[in-house]
């Protein structure tokens, strides 16, 4: 029997949690906000997260699915009213799965599979006068790759980094 002649019905289906934690604390002049994530399948959010096939049963066509799990973490530290100073930290890890996939063809992930980590440092100034605002940030960013895992969990073997510039000029009406 062929895959084209199976007429069954199936209920596929892949859960997943995403909790999060979110803080905000101001005092003067001073604000710290952060914000912690744990993600199961949350590739719908821009996340490095999917899911893959675990187990399938040729005879009625049924997978078995288990989610990609990552945790992001975002810290942001800023100063000041007419001058603002900032810095930004961002962290992303990919779990990998409870279980092993069929394949490391049988899953898909948001983002590149071979994805370890994510780091960012993100430091910048703003100066703020009536409705004119004007930023300028510095953005570092590292990404650690590796070869794949079954359960999807890649361990870096070499990092990638990125550096760039941002300038923003903003007015309000």
């Amino acid at each position: 029997m062929t895959t084209e002649q199976m007429a069954v019905r199936v209920k596929d289906r892949v859960k997943g949690v995403t909790p999060e934690i979110f803080a905000d604390y101001k005092v003067g002049k001073f604000n710290l906000k952060g914000k912690v994530i744990y993600a199961q399948n949350a590739s719908h959010l821009q996340m490095a997260s999917g899911f893959g096939a675990t187990a399938y049963d040729p005879t009625t066509g049924e997978y078995e699915y288990a989610p990609l799990r990552s945790l992001t973490t975002w810290i942001n530290a800023t100063y000041g009213r007419t001058v603002r100073g900032g810095i930004l930290f961002g962290y992303t890890d990919n779990l990998g799965a409870k279980q092993d996939f069929i394949s490391t063809d049988d899953f898909w992930m948001f983002g590149a599979k071979n994805t370890d980590y994510i780091y960012r440092i993100a430091p910048s100034v703003t100066y703020f006068v009536k409705n004119l605002e004007l930023a300028l940030e510095g953005d570092y960013t590292v990404v650690g790759y590796g070869d794949l895992a079954l359960d999807g969990n890649t361990k870096a073997l070499r990092d990638v980094a990125n550096l760039r510039a941002c300038l923003m000029v903003r007015y309000r009406f």
